[in-house]
């Protein structure tokens, strides 16, 4: 028997107070007390400390399990013959519809038995069982994809209303002198943007747009110009 527990990235509290990751609840400490409770109670042995793999500050969604440092152990145990995986549930292994579909089809055909400790009872060898995992799995992404997309208009949002959303200020913008939280137009990038604009309109690509500004000595920040900045800088302009 191997146990899996996974904690998302970007479980920190934010200035208002709110969780921005994953839900506490989804604690490693919290992943392993539910497993080793749901384990004494149906009279099995409890896992080792060997036996039971973590992945923290990991994205399932982004990072496939076979990929995972502690989900590629499982994976290795597995194909070396070990039979049984226990999970809180199935999101803790997969964010991917398709990731978890194909390695729960793989671990179907070597007879691995999959326990979660939230009640959900995974039959894959059966019409139904293979219907509720397929929905699970979709949820689990919808959840993910649905955070993402919001978390990310939130930022568009406050960047659009002059606050500093990261480190890293989009081109066009510089730190406020009389507030650091936020932002005011940098008259020169803000130059640059309307030649890229104008440049393109007039029929340039982005590479070739880049290799102009390249010639004429225009800095990118002190940098050269790639197309793929010139891509970003127009898409925040007008969605190119």
């Amino acid at each position: 028997m191997n146990g899996y527990g996974r904690f998302s990235p970007r479980a920190t509290t934010t200035r208002r107070g709110k969780a921005d990751g994953d839900n506490p609840i989804n604690s490693i400490a919290t992943q392993k007390s539910l497993i080793q409770g749901w384990l004494g109670a149906h009279g099995m042995p409890l896992l080792s400390d060997d036996q039971f793999l973590v992945d923290e500050f990991t994205s399932a969604r982004l990072i496939p399990l076979n990929e995972r440092p502690a989900g590629k152990q499982l994976s290795d145990r597995i194909a070396g013959g070990d039979r049984a995986v226990i999970a809180t549930a199935l999101d803790r292994l997969f964010r991917n519809t398709i990731d978890g579909l194909t390695i729960l089809d793989e671990w179907q055909g070597l007879g691995v038995s999959l326990y979660l400790t939230n009640g959900v009872v995974l039959d894959l060898g059966t019409a139904s069982g293979r219907l509720t995992a397929t929905m699970l799995l979709g949820v689990a992404q919808f959840e993910c994809q649905l955070t993402a997309e919001r978390t990310s208009q939130s930022h568009l949002t406050r960047q659009a209303q002059g606050y500093r959303v990261s480190a890293r200020l989009p081109y066009g913008r510089a730190i406020d002198p009389e507030d650091h939280k936020r932002t005011i137009v940098c008259k020169h990038e803000s130059d640059n943007i309307d030649s890229i604009v104008d440049m393109h309109h007039g029929g340039s690509g982005f590479r070739e747009i880049a290799r102009r500004l390249n010639s004429s000595e225009t800095s990118c920040r002190g940098n050269k110009w790639h197309h793929g900045t010139i891509k970003a800088i127009l898409q925040r302009a007008h969605g190119v």
